[in-house]
């Protein structure tokens, strides 16, 4: 009689367990399950390409102006001695061509980058002339600079603008022709000395400031002003007695424009 009541309550609480598990499923299924988006940057690596992180290639014009050349004379003429002082301008055009490199380190819209510039200035003829009791001086001066620079380059990007500001090193090269010519004494010859540097190294420093507008998503249009500071070098003239010193400051301004091709 036990085990047939024992069975009757088997019987009893199987269609109530059945029903409490068919409404807890029925419960949980009406519940959305939320699914947790899994970034595959979060689980890669980023890849830099080469299109990202490009080489930068830039070429134009340069109008360089320098501190300028200054001669001191000392001339002896049959009235005496005299002295005096000239100065003038250097400034020229010439090509440039700059690489800058990619990205050595990113933060933002900031990066480093690397940058060596090749350029070259030719300066124009200048004649000077001074007339001294007895005797009439002229002075020729001619340059060719060759400027070779490298150093760091700081890039800050938005959108349509890319500013930039570098500096470092800079080697000069400077090709160099002075002529002086003297009326003789009595006046009737020109004495004339001249002198020639071939290829002089000046070493120097250099600071730049920059701005490229983008054209297309490869070429832009870039602006760029420079500053230059690099040993002077002189010469001298004998003529017996009289003498000419020539001195020349190659420190000096450069404004560059052209176009930037990255690839």
């Amino acid at each position: 009689m036990l085990e047939a009541i024992m069975r009757s309550r088997l019987i009893f609480a199987f269609p109530i367990c059945f029903g409490l598990v068919f409404q807890a499923q029925t419960l949980l299924a009406g519940t959305p399950v939320e699914r947790v988006p899994v970034s595959p940057k979060a689980v890669l690596p980023p890849i830099v390409t080469p299109e990202d992180n490009p080489w930068r290639l830039s070429a134009g014009l340069m109008w360089r102006q320098m501190d300028g050349l200054s001669i001191h004379q000392n001339i002896e003429t049959d009235s005496g001695r005299f002295f005096a002082d000239l100065s003038s301008d250097l400034e020229g055009w010439g090509p440039f061509v700059m690489l800058e490199s990619p990205a050595l380190f990113r933060r933002g819209p900031s990066a480093l980058h690397l940058s060596l510039m090749y350029s070259w200035a030719g300066m124009n003829d200048v004649t000077l002339r001074r007339e001294f009791p007895g005797r009439t001086v002229w002075q020729d001066f001619s340059l060719n600079l060759h400027t070779l620079s490298m150093g760091p380059r700081w890039v800050f990007e938005v959108p349509r603008v890319r500013f930039s500001t570098g500096a470092g090193l800079a080697l000069n090269w400077a090709r160099w022709e002075a002529v002086t010519r003297m009326t003789s004494i009595p006046p009737g010859n020109i004495l004339t000395t001249a002198t020639r540097g071939n290829a002089e190294p000046l070493p120097g420093f250099y600071w730049d400031v920059a701005a490229q507008v983008r054209l297309t998503p490869r070429w832009s249009l870039l602006v760029m002003g420079r500053y230059d500071w690099a040993n002077s070098f002189q010469t001298q003239h004998q003529f017996f007695n009289s003498a000419v010193n020539f001195r020349s400051s190659i420190n000096g301004w450069s404004v560059l424009t052209g176009l930037t091709f990255r690839f």
